[in-house]
Protein backbone atom coordinates (compact mmCIF):
# COMPACT_ATOMS: atom_id res chain seq x y z
CA UNK A 1 0.00 0.00 0.00
CA UNK A 2 1.11 3.49 -0.63
CA UNK A 3 0.73 6.50 2.05
CA UNK A 4 -2.21 7.03 0.59
CA UNK A 5 -3.52 4.15 0.70
CA UNK A 6 -2.73 3.51 4.50
CA UNK A 7 -6.09 3.02 6.45
CA UNK A 8 -6.28 4.56 10.20
CA UNK A 9 -5.47 1.29 11.96
CA UNK A 10 -2.45 0.77 9.75
CA UNK A 11 -0.98 4.10 10.30
CA UNK A 12 -1.66 3.85 14.34
CA UNK A 13 1.05 0.71 14.35
CA UNK A 14 3.27 2.86 12.37
CA UNK A 15 2.68 5.43 14.30
CA UNK A 16 3.55 3.38 17.65
CA UNK A 17 5.89 1.79 16.24
CA UNK A 18 7.58 4.81 15.71
CA UNK A 19 7.16 6.81 18.74
CA UNK A 20 8.87 3.63 20.44
CA UNK A 21 11.67 3.82 18.07
CA UNK A 22 12.28 7.26 18.95
CA UNK A 23 11.87 6.59 22.86
CA UNK A 24 14.87 3.62 22.42
CA UNK A 25 17.33 6.04 20.61
CA UNK A 26 17.05 8.48 22.97
CA UNK A 27 17.22 6.80 26.09
CA UNK A 28 20.73 5.40 23.94
CA UNK A 29 22.03 8.33 23.12
CA UNK A 30 21.39 9.71 26.89
CA UNK A 31 23.93 7.25 28.06
CA UNK A 32 26.07 7.13 25.24
CA UNK A 33 26.25 10.78 24.45
CA UNK A 34 29.52 12.88 25.94
CA UNK A 35 27.86 16.26 24.97
CA UNK A 36 25.28 17.83 27.03
CA UNK A 37 23.17 19.54 24.57
CA UNK A 38 23.18 15.85 22.69
CA UNK A 39 22.00 14.10 26.02
CA UNK A 40 19.33 17.43 26.66
CA UNK A 41 18.57 16.61 23.19
CA UNK A 42 17.71 12.83 24.00
CA UNK A 43 15.89 13.31 26.86
CA UNK A 44 13.55 15.93 25.11
CA UNK A 45 13.17 13.21 22.52
CA UNK A 46 12.12 10.56 25.24
CA UNK A 47 9.97 12.89 26.99
CA UNK A 48 7.88 14.35 23.99
CA UNK A 49 7.66 10.36 22.27
CA UNK A 50 6.73 9.01 25.24
CA UNK A 51 3.65 11.15 25.72
CA UNK A 52 2.95 10.75 21.64
CA UNK A 53 2.92 7.23 22.32
CA UNK A 54 0.86 7.50 25.92
CA UNK A 55 -1.60 9.41 24.03
CA UNK A 56 -1.94 7.07 21.21
CA UNK A 57 -2.57 4.27 23.46
CA UNK A 58 -5.27 6.23 24.75
CA UNK A 59 -6.69 7.28 21.49
CA UNK A 60 -6.70 3.60 19.95
CA UNK A 61 -9.33 2.21 22.38
CA UNK A 62 -11.75 5.31 21.92
CA UNK A 63 -11.24 4.93 18.40
CA UNK A 64 -13.03 1.23 18.71
CA UNK A 65 -9.45 0.66 16.47
CA UNK A 66 -6.64 -2.24 16.40
CA UNK A 67 -3.64 -1.53 15.24
CA UNK A 68 -3.30 -3.29 12.11
CA UNK A 69 0.34 -4.30 10.26
CA UNK A 70 1.59 -3.10 6.64
CA UNK A 71 4.41 -3.27 4.40
CA UNK A 72 5.68 0.17 5.48
CA UNK A 73 5.31 -1.22 9.17
CA UNK A 74 7.49 -4.09 8.48
CA UNK A 75 9.92 -2.23 6.55
CA UNK A 76 10.52 0.38 9.80
CA UNK A 77 10.58 -2.25 11.92
CA UNK A 78 13.60 -3.71 9.91
CA UNK A 79 15.10 -0.35 9.96
CA UNK A 80 14.83 -0.13 13.65
CA UNK A 81 15.97 -4.00 14.19
CA UNK A 82 19.07 -2.76 12.03
CA UNK A 83 20.21 0.42 13.84
CA UNK A 84 19.95 -1.79 17.30
CA UNK A 85 22.31 -4.82 15.74
CA UNK A 86 24.65 -1.88 14.89
CA UNK A 87 24.98 0.04 18.07
CA UNK A 88 24.99 -3.20 20.14
CA UNK A 89 24.48 -1.42 23.51
CA UNK A 90 25.91 -3.81 26.45
CA UNK A 91 26.23 -1.98 29.44
CA UNK A 92 23.39 -3.51 31.77
CA UNK A 93 21.68 0.67 32.11
CA UNK A 94 20.84 0.92 29.10
CA UNK A 95 19.48 -3.08 28.48
CA UNK A 96 17.07 -1.59 31.23
CA UNK A 97 16.35 1.43 29.60
CA UNK A 98 15.40 -0.71 26.12
CA UNK A 99 13.61 -3.29 27.93
CA UNK A 100 10.43 -1.81 27.19
CA UNK A 101 11.15 -1.18 23.65
CA UNK A 102 11.72 -5.14 22.75
CA UNK A 103 8.81 -5.10 20.77
CA UNK A 104 8.80 -2.40 19.07
CA UNK A 105 12.28 -3.50 17.83
CA UNK A 106 11.21 -6.60 16.61
CA UNK A 107 13.40 -9.78 17.45
CA UNK A 108 16.72 -7.47 17.69
CA UNK A 109 19.38 -8.09 19.71
CA UNK A 110 20.09 -5.83 22.45
CA UNK A 111 22.94 -7.71 24.69
CA UNK A 112 25.86 -9.00 23.60
CA UNK A 113 26.56 -12.79 24.10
Amino acid sequence: ATAAQLTDSQIAALASTASSAEVDQGKLAEVKAKDARVKEFARAMIEHHTKAKADLDKLIPRLNMTPNTSQQLTMLQADVAATAAVVEPSDALLRRASATGRESLGDAKLERG
